[in-house]
This record gives structure tokens, C-alpha cells and sequence, in this order.
């Protein structure tokens, strides 16, 4: 999973850093920064999705894979 924070959207609430402090933080404003580069190890991906669902303004969004990404069965 790899996710996106749009700054520009962000109004301060500081949900995303509160249910995953792993991938945000909060800038001296109270404004979200995301931690790393948006990839989400699979164990942390249920409290960062939780984060996703309760940010009020919809600040967060999970990207989709590229197709070149996916795995080759063979």
C-alpha cells in the first residue's frame, strides 16, 4: 500500500498522526506531514487505513499500484 497526503487539503485536525504517528507527523501549526516516502509495511496498513477513514477532509488517499508493479507468476 502507498499513500498520498495533499497538504493543500489538510486543515489541522491531526487524525492521520494520532491513529498512525508511524507515517505522520504534525508541523508546528498542527498541519499533517507524511513520514518516508507513502509506502505502508503490511503490519502497519489497518492503523493507516483507519487513518485514511477518519480524516474529516479527506486529506489522505491510498494510490494505485502501476500495472508494470504487479507481480509476474512466472
Amino acid at each position: 500500500m502507498r499513500i498520498r497526503l495533499d497538504r493543500t487539503v489538510c486543515d489541522g485536525f491531526g487524525v492521520c498522526a494520532a491513529r498512525a504517528p508511524g507515517y505522520f507527523s504534525l508541523d508546528d501549526w498542527g498541519y499533517a506531514s507524511l513520514s518516508g516516502d507513502g509506502e505502508v509495511a503490511p503490519g502497519d496498513e489497518a492503523a493507516v487505513t483507519r487513518a485514511i477513514l477518519d480524516c474529516p477532509v479527506h486529506a489522505v488517499t491510498v494510490l494505485a499500484k502501476p500495472p508494470w508493479a504487479e507481480e509476474s507468476g512466472g
